[in-house]
């Protein structure tokens, strides 16, 4: 927080304005991947996450059962939703909400807004679980990094209200494509489709 305070001072954003100009997206290093033990696991769904249908289901879900699974999964990162709340001052936001949105802002001299979709790449990352497969079949195979994922149900829901007629749209996510499942998915493709710029981290080059 630090370091974000003195950035905005050189920048000239005041506190009041971090919810409208600062768009934090979380990250490996946000995730608390050692709070949940192996039946917690089972119930997240984290050992079936190679099942598409079954992790959009934890968000699209009416089910109590479901929403307590997603709820699971998603306390690994209470810390970094903690603090995106109390950064936008937003101690409201669920979250969902914090992990995934979708802000914009009008482009000023332009009859167009200025969207940001900031996007969850990280909410699966490794669990304990998955770093015990280091070594066996199952990490050949690509267990370690093809369970994570942009999550469609999301991406879908990060969308619904943005326009491309004179707006200018741009996505934000921790990993690239190349490190998730999304590389060959209909996430990429709406992303290449409606986003006039698309950002990734991780590689810490």
């Amino acid at each position: 927080r630090r370091m974000i305070d003195r950035v905005s001072v050189a920048m000239g954003i005041e506190k009041g304005e971090y919810a409208q100009r600062i768009f934090p997206v979380a990250g490996n290093h946000d995730v608390d991947r050692d709070t949940l033990t192996d039946v917690d696991i089972e119930d997240a769904n984290l050992k079936t996450a190679k099942d598409i249908d079954k992790l959009n289901e934890l968000f699209i879900s009416d089910e109590e059962e479901a929403h307590q699974r997603k709820e699971r999964v998603l306390t690994r990162s209470e810390p970094y939703c903690d603090f995106v709340r109390e950064l936008w001052n937003k101690p409201k936001l669920t979250n969902d909400e914090v992990l995934w949105y979708h802000t914009s802002a009008p482009i000023i001299g332009s009859t167009g807004e200025f969207h940001v979709v900031g996007l969850n790449s990280a909410w699966l990352c490794h669990s304990h679980w998955v770093a015990r497969m280091k070594g066996t079949d199952q990490e050949k195979e690509g267990e370690i990094t093809s369970h994570l994922t942009l999550c469609e149900a999301m991406v879908d829901k990060c969308f619904k209200e943005v326009s491309k007629e004179d707006d200018l749209i741009i996505s934000l996510m921790h990993h690239d494509y190349g490190r998730t499942r999304d590389e060959n998915s209909g996430i990429k493709h709406q992303l290449e489709r409606s986003c006039d710029f698309i950002l990734s981290g991780h590689e810490n080059n």
